[in-house]
């Protein structure tokens, strides 16, 4: 049964995250921005103190972060598998549905990768670029419900490629 769950005031977030399969990040710090893509049982060590908030999510769980003004970070934790001690607070979930969210950026076979014309860089997606237009990376979510009601919750499930019959859709 999916569910959720919290933990407060936690020095070590590395700690909490193993054998949640967890495969990508979306990390945000007061100077940059980046993807992460992780290829192993759980993730490498991150640079916690780069980050000051951030989404890291595989295909049973999503874990959502803020580092407080204290130093230590509030994690959110959304899973399909039974949430245990040490996360606090645990609520069942419902699964209502599922959709995607369009990334930025589009495949450029001739440079070899994804870019988009206002970030001055090479994405780092996890896919060759394919040269057909149309080509997008996209965010797959699950969404649920807290299973007593209340507001719709997403959660990140992979990043994967999809056509779009020639024209992104948006």
């Amino acid at each position: 049964m999916p569910a959720m769950a919290y933990a407060k005031a936690v020095h070590s977030p590395a700690e909490l995250l193993a054998g949640l399969g967890l495969k990508y990040g979306f990390l945000e710090g007061p100077t940059k921005s980046d993807l992460e893509v992780w290829s192993g049982e759980d993730i490498p060590a991150l640079r916690w103190e780069d980050y000051d908030k951030g989404v890291l999510f595989g295909e049973t769980a999503e874990v959502r972060f803020r580092k407080r003004r204290n130093g230590t970070y509030h994690l959110l934790l959304v899973a399909d598998d039974p949430i245990e001690a040490p996360w606090q607070g645990a609520r069942e979930l419902k699964e209502v549905g599922t959709s995607s969210v369009i990334l930025w950026g589009e495949p450029d076979s001739v440079h070899g990768g994804w870019y988009e014309g206002r970030i001055p860089r090479r994405l780092p997606y996890p896919f060759p670029p394919s040269g057909t237009k149309g080509t997008r990376v996209v965010a797959a979510l699950k969404h649920y419900h807290l299973a007593d009601g209340g507001p719709e919750l997403r959660r990140h499930v992979r990043l994967e490629c999809k056509q779009f019959g020639g024209v992104a859709e948006v």
